[in-house]
């Protein structure tokens, strides 16, 4: 982390601890709320990484 900020590159840091795995959801479940949201954004007119951004109270 200290190597990301001493950069002086701008962006964001992820820190992560995944869940176990019996606990995940199935990967199709995912993979449809994501090409949902992407779909919708799309049909909104929204373009570029905007189109990535996670909405608030986007539910999977």
């Amino acid at each position: 982390m200290a190597v990301k900020w001493q950069s002086g590159l701008n962006g964001g840091l992820v820190v992560a601890n995944p869940i176990p795995e019996q606990f995940a959801m199935p990967e199709h479940t995912i993979n449809a709320a994501i090409d949902q949201a992407v779909a919708e954004a799309e049909a909104q007119g929204v373009i570029g990484k905007e189109k990535y951004a996670i909405p608030a109270g986007a539910r999977c």
